[in-house]
């Protein structure tokens, strides 16, 4: 094994070079066939990513990147891995594998293209918004997104509650919720580390909101599971009903959100430039870039975005290269680009 994927809220896991090379060279030493997982590291593009769930009860969604630590990383280097590898087997192969200069290895060039402006917003929650995304259902209770014809994405929550004050419990919560209540985010809810069992958040009483109180609750699928038990029943939502000091709430308004890129594409139109729009909410930018070919004698300009273009080009040579989106200081949340979901951050 060259290595392991990570988990959301682990360290990223890594397995030294050397390692792999030593453990390598004593299995080839006594005779033994070997493969190496993973070889390539790839991504879990879209919602893909896959979740394991273990004897403990832990669910454990996956990350976009699925690098894996592999001799060839996910962006498709090379790494100081492959190059170990390589001694090994040559080793083993009697000489016989073909030398290769590595002057002749593929190179992946990649650029900096600097900040992106994301001025354009659209809150989730707005009533108009969410008529653009889904067709709601209310039910007495509430459903899973398999019950309501979903497979990937967000479910929204609606219900009411008294202006006393009191506990919500959010009862076997999948995946992970964010609760509002009088339009401000109270908390999260979480299915990491809980087996079947319910999250709780205070409810405050709002003074001036009258005798009840709205309640949103936005639940996203981070990730089918895929390896463990509970294959076979991983229904995603709020699956056993929402509780408020005790009692089982009804008239319960259920929005399904897929997000499918053509969904997200129909909000361009609506969106607003707001210095501080109000979370959850989607964000539009663009970025442009020039570049010129040895054999022409004037520039060409590809835009990656889909309105306006929002910041100063950047200048290439040669072909357009691959570049990192850094999300160090997002929260959590998705991104779409040129119409592909690329992953969660």
């Amino acid at each position: 094994r060259c290595g392991w994927f990570d988990h959301f809220g682990v360290c990223h896991h890594y397995s030294p070079a050397e390692r792999i090379a030593q453990a390598a060279h004593h299995l080839l030493s006594t005779g033994a066939s070997i493969n190496f997982y993973m070889f390539v590291g790839g991504t879990n593009f879209g919602f893909m990513n896959g979740a394991n769930y273990n004897s403990s009860g832990s669910y454990q969604p996956t990350i976009t990147s699925y690098d894996y630590s592999a001799p060839i990383s996910e962006e498709g280097v090379l790494t100081q891995k492959w190059f170990e590898i390589r001694k090994i087997l040559k080793e083993f192969s009697n000489n016989t594998l073909t030398a290769t200069s590595e002057s002749s290895l593929p190179e992946v060039k990649t650029a900096d293209y600097g900040t992106i402006d994301l001025p354009q917003s659209i809150s989730l929650l707005d009533d108009n918004t969410l008529s653009l995304l889904s067709i709601p259902r209310t039910m007495h209770q509430t459903l899973t997104m398999e019950e309501l014809g979903q497979s990937y994405g967000f479910i929204l929550y609606d219900t009411w509650v008294p202006n006393t004050g009191g506990t919500l419990d959010v009862v076997d919560v999948r995946d992970r919720g964010v609760v509002f209540a009088h339009g401000q985010k109270l908390g999260t809810v979480s299915r990491q580390g809980i087996e079947m069992g319910s999250s709780s958040i205070h409810i405050p009483q709002f003074s001036g909101a009258g005798e009840l109180v709205k309640i949103r609750i936005l639940i996203e699928n981070l990730g089918r599971i895929n390896y463990g038990t509970l294959m076979e029943d991983d229904r995603k939502g709020i699956t056993r009903g929402i509780l408020f000091n005790g009692m089982f709430l009804t008239n319960i308004t259920m929005w399904p959100l897929p997000l499918f890129p053509s969904q997200v594409n129909s909000l361009l139109s609506s969106m607003t430039n707001s210095a501080t729009p109000q979370a959850p909410a989607f964000l539009h930018g663009e970025f442009g870039i020039c570049f010129s070919f040895p054999f022409l004698s004037y520039p060409i300009f590809i835009s990656h975005g889909l309105n306006r273009l929002t910041n100063s080009l950047s200048v290439i040579e040669g072909l357009p290269r691959d570049t990192i989106l850094h999300c160090q200081e997002w929260t959590k949340g998705v991104v779409y680009v040129n119409d592909r979901n690329i992953g969660r951050y």
